[in-house]
């Protein structure tokens, strides 16, 4: 089964490799190891302004994950400090978020912020740092913590700010990477919400440039253009493996946190 699902990433990989500029119809016998280039790379570096795409992804990916991570750990011990009523309130609310498909909502979501001045890159980024499931997991990562802690703070004058910064982020390293991994996934893939808000080019992020070049070379072949459509399919193959990459990097990086990642408190009576 996990050798099935690399295949179509290694038959992108070998297809964004090779030229098919002189094909007319798709066929993948016409793949040659013999004929390595990386002249669509080259284009997409040129003609796409990939460097810029990558920076703006980076940096507002960065920034989701991080302030989005710090919204789960505020909203875990939240529903850790609220009454029963309230976290019941609370759980209903995010599984009712969780459960309806962001597609469903997203046209009031964007009239809503374009009528409260927020739509463009604002929208963008406040979608991508709201709270999801995860605050659940955070309230029972912070339930294994000694009562004690938290009382001990509190009678040396801690306010809640003061409890979360000193004592909830040292101890919840491994929950605060799992959530930016997760917030920094959701991200990368938000291509609906992102390419609504992100009109401007020098605005746009991997995922809205890459599938919008797929989609206009898409409508191109379905408008009676084979040979300019069959042009194009290395480098459709090319800007697949673009948005990939993004994801790739950000698994590597927190496979660690995310194999070892148990649901217990960093400390322990």
């Amino acid at each position: 089964m996990v050798v099935t699902l690399y295949i179509p990433l290694v038959i992108m990989v070998l297809i964004s490799l090779n030229d098919w500029s002189n094909l007319v119809d798709f066929d993948l016998r016409a793949i040659s190891l013999r004929k390595i280039t990386f002249d669509n790379y080259r284009l997409l570096i040129v003609g796409k302004a990939l460097f810029r795409l990558y920076f703006n992804t980076a940096l507002m990916t960065a920034i989701v994950s991080v302030v989005g991570a710090m919204f789960t750990v505020v909203g875990g011990y939240g529903m850790l400090r609220a009454s029963a009523k309230m976290r019941t309130i609370a759980i209903v609310i995010v599984a009712f978020a969780v459960a309806v498909p962001s597609t469903v909502v997203i046209i009031p979501l964007f009239i809503e912020m374009y009528y409260l001045g927020l739509s463009g890159l604002p929208a963008v980024m406040l979608k991508g740092m709201l709270v999801s499931s995860g605050v659940i997991v955070a309230w029972q990562y912070f339930k294994r913590v000694p009562q004690g802690y938290f009382d001990s703070a509190t009678i040396d004058g801690a306010n809640s700010l003061q409890i979360i910064w000193h004592i909830l982020i040292p101890i919840s390293g491994p929950l605060f990477a799992m959530t930016m991994i997760g917030q920094g996934t959701a991200f990368l893939v938000d291509y609906l919400w992102q390419s609504l808000n992100l009109i401007r080019e020098n605005s746009q992020t991997v995922i809205v440039a890459m599938t919008n070049m797929t989609l206009t070379s898409n409508f191109i072949g379905i408008l009676g253009f084979p040979g300019k459509y069959m042009r194009r399919v290395n480098i459709e193959m090319a800007s697949g493996i673009v948005i990939f990459l993004p994801m790739l990097l950000i698994f590597l990086a927190g496979r660690k946190q995310l194999m070892d990642f148990k649901l217990e408190g960093g400390i322990k009576e």
